[in-house]
Order: structure tokens, then C-alpha cells, then sequence
């Protein structure tokens, strides 16, 4: 990957490979648990762009279906991720994720918050 990352002029290529896998990994499960859903996705979206404008755009539309070893893969399986991602970015993980268990809690205390001060 570091050599492939070398050739499409993103150098260093250890350094660029390790930070991309570490991406994928953490942006996966951050977006996959629901914690942090809206700024993972982004991140993700970020490599995407840049995958796309280094290296599938070249390629045009067709992933490489069969496998041709002289054409790389198209574009259109990051288009898809990078919409599946933005709804993410725009709704944000829901209400069973971690974020949206997170939020119901803290909406919990504030009410919890006002009911005492309403008491008080």
C-alpha cells in the first residue's frame, strides 16, 4: 500500500498508508458504534475525495468487474459511501446509537435540572 500510495504521489507512502488504514479502521467503528457519528464521517468522506481524485476518477464510472489487472476501480462504489455518509453528517447517528443515547441523557438531567429549579 505504502509503494502504491508512493506511485500515486502521496508521500511519504508508509506514513500516508498508516494514516488511511487508521481512518477506515477508527472512522468505521466510531460511524458503526454511533460515538462521535458526524465529525467520523466526515473523516471519511475526506479520504474518499481524496481517493477519488487520485485514483478512481482516472478510471471513470465502472468498478472493474472483471477484475482486469491493467484498470483500476471506478468511482461509483465511493460516490455511494460518501452519500450513505453525508445522511450521516446531516441526521447524525440516531437515537440508538451512542450519540443518541448520550443526547437523551443529557436532555434527561437538564429537565431534570429545570423541574428542581422550578421547585426551588
Amino acid at each position: 500500500t505504502a509503494e502504491y500510495f508512493d506511485r500515486l504521489g502521496l508521500a511519504p507512502g508508509f506514513v500516508m498508508a498508516v494514516l488511511a488504514g487508521g481512518l477506515q479502521f477508527v472512522g468505521g467503528l466510531l460511524v458503526g458504534a454511533g460515538w462521535l457519528t458526524r465529525w467520523a464521517a466526515l473523516g471519511v468522506i475526506g479520504y474518499l475525495l481524496i481517493a477519488i481524485w487520485k485514483d478512481h476518477a482516472r478510471w471513470g464510472f465502472f468498478l472493474n468487474w472483471v477484475l482486469d489487472p491493467t484498470r483500476g476501480h471506478g468511482l461509483e462504489f465511493s460516490l455511494i459511501l460518501i452519500g450513505a455518509l453525508v445522511s450521516l453528517v446531516v441526521a447524525g447517528g440516531g437515537d440508538w446509537s451512542l450519540d443518541g443515547l448520550r443526547a437523551k441523557s443529557a436532555a434527561s438531567r437538564a429537565a431534570g435540572r429545570a423541574r428542581l429549579r422550578g421547585r426551588g
